[in-house]
């Protein structure tokens, strides 16, 4: 090859070789510029009234936006997951308190929802929408609603069973001195019950009003029991009790029977010695008088009004 020839092809190279490295210098730069435009095209804020997140076989699957956009709540923040077009659960902020709600997601069952409240309440539903489970936080306590909407509450001191008009029919509590069971009538008025005492249980039963007919307790006099039956009317035991069957301090038996002012009318004591019966009239004085002479024989002595003995027999 002459030399010419070897300058020409020597030249080509030198041209070809310099197309090579602009084309690669050009592709540097444009890739660059590529990569910088492509980390700009990134934003920092992405704002709207409303997303939503579609399946690719149709349909809203998720769905973010505001309480009031979606269903005329107070202002907030709401997150909903779809399933047919039905909300299964929802998250959102209703005045200022986080709610979650949670349903099944067939149309049957679509008013059957729990809901979860961020002020520390616990709602569940049944098929008709109405409230069946209610736990709440403060205070403690649990509501359930079963049959013809009867409602059984349990609250920090006790619990509570009413029936389907929601009167309340029986009473589990405490208080200081021990536990509280009370049934209660129909129309919500007590109608018996066992509360405690510092001395012991007390048994009351009460009328259709609410007043005491009837009270079983300890005597603090006596040591023993204590029963009394009330006059229509009396309220809480504070009235003059009709009858009152009681014991001695030594054990014995007593009974009073008094008039509708409360004074003894006839007693009746099992004191050996001076067991018998008396009737007195009604400024209080002894009438009439039958026991157990000492001699072991029985006697009846009868008074006047002023307490002087007219006769004794024998």
């Amino acid at each position: 090859m002459s030399t010419d020839a070897r300058i020409e092809l020597l030249e080509h190279q030198v041209r070809t070789l310099k197309r090579l490295l602009l084309g690669v210098f050009g592709l540097f730069i444009a890739g660059g510029l590529l990569a910088a435009s492509s980390y700009d095209s990134v934003p920092d804020l992405i704002q709207a009234r409303k997303f939503q997140v579609v399946h690719p076989a149709g349909g809203v699957v998720v769905e973010m936006g505001t309480t009031n956009h979606l269903d005329n709540h107070k202002s907030g923040g709401i997150i909903q997951l779809k399933r047919d077009g039905k909300f299964v659960a929802e998250l959102s902020d209703y005045s200022g308190v986080g709610n979650l709600k949670l349903r099944p997601r067939h149309e049957n069952f679509a008013k059957a929802m729990t809901e979860i409240e961020g002020s520390g309440k616990i709602t569940m539903h049944d098929i008709k929408g109405d409230e069946t489970i209610v736990l709440n936080s403060d205070p403690g306590s649990i509501m359930m609603r079963g049959y013809q909407q009867a409602e059984l509450v349990m609250g920090p001191t006790g619990l509570s069973i009413a029936n389907r008009l929601g009167k309340r029919a029986i009473v589990l509590d405490a208080s200081d001195h021990g536990g509280i069971i009370q049934a209660d009538l129909g129309n919500g008025q007590p109608m018996a019950g066992f509360y405690p005492t510092g001395a012991g249980g007390v048994l009351r039963i009460y009328d259709d009003k609410g007043k005491l007919l009837a009270r079983l307790a300890p005597d603090f006099v006596s040591g023993g029991g204590q029963f009394n039956l009330y006059k229509n009317g009396s309220l809480g035991g504070a009235g003059p009790s009709a009858v009152k069957i009681g014991v001695t301090p030594g054990g014995e038996g007593i009974m009073d029977i008094n008039d509708k002012n409360g004074k003894l009318a006839v007693g009746i004591c099992g004191v050996p010695g001076d067991a018998g019966m008396g009737v007195w009239n009604k400024d209080g004085n002894e009438v009439v008088q039958v026991k157990a002479a000492e001699d072991g024989a029985g006697q009846v002595r009868t008074s006047d009004g002023k307490g002087d003995v007219l006769s004794s027999d024998p």
